[in-house]
């Protein structure tokens, strides 16, 4: 009798937050993949949270829930994602918080999946392995430097583990409604990276994060080096002012970026001063030689015409995201400067 019961019991109310802003492009699948979980209609509702869209991405929300009671859509107007997931949580009803990425399709039990490993690990965020997947040779090709210790350190939710396991950060996320009363809420400053900070305060608080295989979902890369340079660029960029509100660097890798531009920098200037560029060799070339090797080892099981591509797209990441890190450090401590100024003439 009480197997009986606990079978048929329903399960909580549950909220799903999209941030949008200019992604027709996937939107549609992504909401569609939102809309056919397996998981009680009655029982999870679907905020999208807009930044005024102006490529055709509301019209098609607006066309995909015609006459469905579970969507509703408001408007962030400063349209980046952490004010979206913010405004989102204030109208969120559901006990358990689902975050979702217009960028990405859902598995039909992911809902359930989030919700089912909060209520059995006590854990305040649960998320599955990024799964990312490309089209034409640049997406496909990130797509595998994302899933590479070459490409992104020890990260570990870039990668699919067999096992479940407590890591520093996941990705999208599925939280118990009470830890944003405990923690607060995504840090509005931050226009990207508000993840990992939000992430650490809950491991502050004694809180946990844990990594599930079992939740599924598929991230669309970027598919142009350009695209993938303005990305990643942000990610170090926004990375300085996550460490610089914590005083902590998190791990070493979001550093070793940074300190390979700087190396290639400081010996260029050197070699322009001596009129020798050997510093920049000795730099550049075992750079090089590890990222073809890297990227033959890859190519070797995934096919050969990533060879083409794979060695651009590691340098890109790698690049860009060094110099979006030094460019953050000047930013905060130019800001800093100005601040100091600002408080000593008012006093």
């Amino acid at each position: 009798m009480v197997a009986s019961e606990k079978s048929t019991q329903l399960p909580p109310f549950s909220s799903v937050i999209i941030p949008l802003y200019n992604d027709a492009t996937y939107i549609e699948r992504c909401l569609r993949s939102v809309l056919d979980q397996d998981y009680p209609p009655g029982h999870y509702e679907i905020i999208i949270v807009d930044g005024g869209s102006s490529d055709g991405s509301r019209e098609l929300v607006d066309r995909a829930v015609v006459n469905d009671g579970r969507v509703r859509v408001f408007h962030n107007p400063k349209k980046i994602v952490s004010e979206a997931l913010n405004l989102g949580l204030k109208e969120a009803k559901g006990q358990f918080i689902v975050r979702v990425d217009s960028h990405c399709v859902l598995e039909p039990d992911y809902v359930r999946q989030c919700v089912d490993a909060l209520q059995a690990s006590g854990a305040a965020n649960v998320g599955g392995p990024m799964r990312p997947v490309g089209s034409g040779l640049v997406g496909q090709g990130l797509a595998l430097a994302l899933c590479n210790p070459f490409g992104i350190g020890n990260s570990r939710f870039h990668y699919v583990t067999k096992s479940p396991e407590y890591v520093d950060t996941v990705y999208l996320g599925a939280f118990r409604r009470d830890v944003f009363e405990k923690v607060g809420l995504f840090d509005p400053s931050l226009t990207r990276n508000q993840d990992d900070e939000f992430n650490y305060r809950l491991r502050l608080s004694g809180e946990r994060v844990l990594l599930v295989p079992e939740i599924k979902s598929w991230y669309f890369c970027r598919n142009s080096l350009s695209a993938i340079w303005k990305q990643h660029f942000g990610y170090g960029f926004w990375k300085v002012f996550v460490i610089g509100k914590h005083r902590r660097l998190f791990a070493v890798r979001h550093i070793v970026p940074s300190l390979f531009v700087l190396a290639v920098a400081l010996a260029a200037l050197v070699g322009m001063w001596m009129h020798s560029w050997a510093g920049v060799y000795l730099v550049v070339i075992p750079y090089m030689i590890l990222n073809i090797a890297m990227s033959m080892r890859i190519s070797s099981k995934k096919g050969w015409r990533f060879l083409i591509i794979l060695p651009a797209v590691f340098a890109t990441m790698h690049s860009a995201y060094g110099i979006g890190f030094l460019a953050g450090a000047l930013s905060r401590g130019i800001r800093r400067n100005l601040d100091l100024q600002k408080s000593k003439r008012l006093h």
